[in-house]
Parts: structure tokens; sequence; C-alpha cells
């Protein structure tokens, strides 16, 4: 998880093993499915903005 915080939207679409995709057809044009393993793929959404650390 360390990994997508600390990465930039145009970082992740650089990083072949990662492969952000867009989602055809999403009501929220942020979503976004990545790579997790051969098999699994994640639904996330994608910053609009640079990231900021928080302190949650």
């Amino acid at each position: 998880m360390a990994k997508f915080q600390k990465v930039s939207i145009s970082e992740l679409h650089a990083d072949k093993g990662l492969h952000l995709e867009s989602v055809n057809n999403a009501r929220d044009p942020r979503m976004r499915t990545i790579r997790i393993n051969e098999f699994w793929r994640g639904v996330v959404l994608a910053q609009t903005t640079a990231a900021t650390p928080s302190s949650c």
C-alpha cells in the first residue's frame, strides 16, 4: 500500500508491472483498475491533484 501512496498518476501509468487502466462507461471518470497479481485486479480512484501525506 505504501508504494501506491508515494507515486504519481504518471508514474503509475509508466510502471508496466502495475498496469493501470481506465474503466469504460464508469460513473466516476477517476475509476481505474490496477494489477495486483496475475489473477487479481483492484479498483482504485485516480487522484486529480498532487498527493500530500496525511496523518490519519
